[in-house]
């Protein structure tokens, strides 16, 4: 006739695949992992086969890792040997988190200051049977609910939702103050991250002091703490000279998903207030109502960081081709440059500085693009001579142009006349700069050298002087029908390994910074157009948002 085995204690898990599952020790020594090797089976894929063990020796509870791939933790520290385990010590292996309650302690007794507590939950309540007065009181509870959570939804900084909860909660308890924790997992213990008490002002715990005896109860617990005279209690020894004054204490933990996330800790200092337990299921309820608020905005935190992360992983095997042909000229010409010089050949040393200037400033564009795309646009707008800016753009490229035997010419809205608009006069230039270029290499492709490459250049005020309208126009290879709405989109280029896909991105960027458009038409093997519309002024009341424009 077997008997059952008598219960050495439970391990209960908190976070990872078995969250809020329980499996009791009947043994002086029980394994832990991901195979039926182990005593209890945990589907953790980040759990080894047999992880660890939790053994009783001496009358000690001992844990110790059984040399597994990722490692046990106690308080963020992974432990090396056989190490003492404290009852309900949160102990961290892989995804998983568990704690461990031992029977051969003694019983805890009930802690005679704790008046009041619960396992917090979201409001759910049937309110059908209940008497007036705690309808009354329920509906109170729920506006308070709904309005905090309407400004919450609206809350994308975890700093400005403490700061709402705070003001919002003092509006409805009547406490001397509040702190909002923040729960350092590695440490194992709440940290106040903000703190303010009922005439709004901040405080901190040199001013009004928290019972970390009480702090310690909710994270062991999780439950929603009343507590009454905290400094009585035998067991909150070492708080009672900090916390003489304080006689009522309401702190509920803040969780998200089984994931403890911080507390909400309020006060009372006047013999004469004390909470209810009303207030307690209030500010349950508003705990569980910010924990998905900061969980929502840790998870786009997150997210804006893993983009950056993958947009910079595109960017650099987007660019390495291109910044790679650069480095082979700067290869070439510093060869040459060299050759020329042991050999006293100035024609060979000309050569390759020619070869050097073209990749420095090839090198000098692509930086300008990276930065330009980076950067928030906060422009330096001024009232600017359009044509100067098109004539310093035109005179810069030039060089190039006439190396590919291509005509670069003014239309008569530059050459006769003064057009001012207020620009940014140095993005209007890298703009320019860029469809220039573009517009060269369309020509270049299409004539290879030979006489017949154009490009025009002109700008010019439309809709009754309140828009300035600058076009560039070549006669190059264009573009297909089918890409035409592509070579605005980042690292699109049609050139191969010779083009980077930024210039057009950022040039349509500084054009939209602006508060105008950039669009392009074209037909295959005779032309491309770009059109950019601007608005003259941003400081008038005459500046009106744009439609694209019709390409003539």
């Amino acid at each position: 006739m077997s008997s059952e085995k008598k219960e050495l204690a439970i391990i209960r898990f908190l976070a990872g695949p078995f969250a809020g599952k329980e499996f009791p020790i009947t043994k002086k020594s029980t394994s832990v992992g991901r195979s039926r090797e182990a005593d209890i089976l945990v589907g953790d894929t980040l759990l080894s086969r047999k992880h660890a063990k939790i053994f009783l020796k001496d009358d000690k509870w001992l844990i110790e890792d059984l040399k597994s791939s990722n490692g046990t933790w106690i308080g963020g520290r992974e432990i090396k040997e056989a190490s003492e385990l404290q009852n309900f010590q949160r102990v961290r292996a892989g995804n998983s988190m568990f704690e461990v309650e031992f029977r051969n302690q003694p019983k805890e007794e009930v802690d005679p200051s704790i008046s009041y507590s619960f396992k917090p939950a979201p409001i759910g309540e049937d309110t059908s049977d209940l008497p007036l007065e705690d309808i009354r009181w329920q509906h109170r509870r729920l506006t308070v609910m709904y309005n905090l959570q309407n400004q919450l939804s609206l809350l994308l900084n975890e700093n400005d939702i403490y700061s709402c909860v705070a003001s919002a909660l003092l509006g409805e308890i009547a406490a001397d103050y509040i702190y909002m924790m923040v729960y350092d997992q590695k440490a194992d213990r709440f940290v106040p991250s903000f703190g303010q008490d009922k005439s709004g002002k901040a405080v901190t715990i040199n001013r009004q002091p928290i019972s970390s005896s009480v702090l310690e109860y909710v994270k062991r617990k999780k439950e929603a703490v009343l507590s009454e005279d905290p400094p009585n209690d035998t067991r909150f020894a070492s708080d009672s000279v900090s916390i003489m004054k304080t006689q009522t204490v309401i702190c509920v933990p803040v969780i998200s998903q089984s994931d403890m996330i911080g507390a909400i800790y309020m006060a009372s200092v006047e013999l004469n207030k004390k909470f209810t337990e009303e207030d307690l299921k209030l500010l349950a309820g508003v705990a569980f109502s910010s924990g998905m608020a900061i969980m929502n905005c840790r998870l786009i935190k997150k997210n804006i960081a893993n983009e950056r992360m993958a947009a910079l992983g595109t960017t650099a095997a987007s660019l390495s081709h291109y910044i790679k042909n650069i480095l082979t000229g700067i290869d070439g010409c510093l060869y040459l440059m060299r050759m020329g010089i042991d050999d006293a050949d100035p024609d060979l040393m000309n050569e390759a500085w020619g070869i050097l200037s073209r990749n420095h400033k090839r090198l000098s564009g692509l930086v300008m693009d990276l930065l330009n795309l980076a950067k928030e646009h906060n422009l330096d707008l001024h009232l600017q001579n359009i044509g100067e800016i098109v004539l310093e753009a035109v005179e810069l490229v030039k060089p190039n142009f006439n190396g590919m035997n291509i005509e670069v010419d003014l239309g008569t809205g530059i050459t006769t006349g003064v057009i001012m608009a207020e620009v940014d006069a140095m993005a209007v230039h890298r703009v320019l700069l860029n469809l220039l270029n573009n517009s060269c290499d369309a020509a270049h492709e299409k004539y290879n050298g030979e006489p017949g490459g154009k490009v025009l250049v002109n700008a010019s005020l439309t809709d009754n002087a309140r828009i300035l309208e600058m076009t560039i126009e070549d006669n190059g290879c264009g573009i297909s029908a089918d890409k035409v709405e592509q070579i605005f989109d980042m690292f699109y280029s049609g050139k191969g390994e010779n083009g980077t896909g930024l210039g057009l991105a950022v040039s349509k960027r500084l054009v939209e910074a602006h508060k105008g458009i950039i669009s392009v038409s074209s037909v295959e093997n005779e032309s491309t157009k770009f059109k950019i519309r601007l608005p003259i002024a941003h400081r008038t009341v005459e500046t009106q948002l744009l439609k694209r424009p019709e390409i003539d």
